[in-house]
């Protein structure tokens, strides 16, 4: 059983039209806020440009571990686990299909996430040191926006993960 402190960095690109540098008024349709929302910055919709979005999260993981083989040479272990996330940062664009246009808000995200994980790891001993190295697969459940009552959306991530565990001497 482990517990840690992760950093976790995700992607996601959208099409958006033209970049305005001017001041709109919206009125953000799920987001349960009365009264608008003052922008000074906003795309249009179209296919103009190609906007990458960045979400920053810390996690704090609960994993348990399983060795699969009883192999001293070459270990297979099974990690699952669940983990706890907070929002730290994001530049990611929402629509607003009212007015038609991508703006930032960070107000909009769940700031709070809880995802799950699994890996399947091969083990390489060392005389120092154990390396695991294997694909890791996690799913956050909680939706990405609060009040959301459009498309629900989630993050997946899919990646290498490595761990090095030094030999006690």
């Amino acid at each position: 059983m482990s517990i840690g402190l992760n950093y976790h960095y995700y992607t996601s690109k959208i099409q958006t039209g033209s970049k305005v540098d001017s001041f709109l008024f919206l009125n953000p349709p799920n987001t349960g806020n009365a009264g608008s929302l003052a922008i000074n910055t906003y795309y249009r919709s179209g296919s103009a440009e190609s906007i990458t979005n960045h979400y920053h999260f810390i996690e704090l993981p609960v994993l348990l571990q399983l060795q699969l083989n009883p192999s001293r040479k070459l270990p297979l272990y099974w990690e699952a686990g669940a983990s706890l996330s907070q929002f730290i940062n994001s530049d990611g664009l929402h629509f607003n299909s009212a007015s038609g246009v991508y703006y930032k808000d960070n107000g909009l995200f769940n700031k709070t996430q809880f995802s799950i994980s699994s890996s399947l790891l091969v083990g390489f001993n060392s005389h120092h040191a154990l390396f695991q190295l294997g694909p890791q697969l996690q799913y956050q459940f909680t939706d990405l926006l609060k009040n959301n009552q459009g498309n629900k959306e989630h993050l997946i991530f899919g990646g290498v993960k490595f761990i090095f565990i030094p030999h006690k001497k």
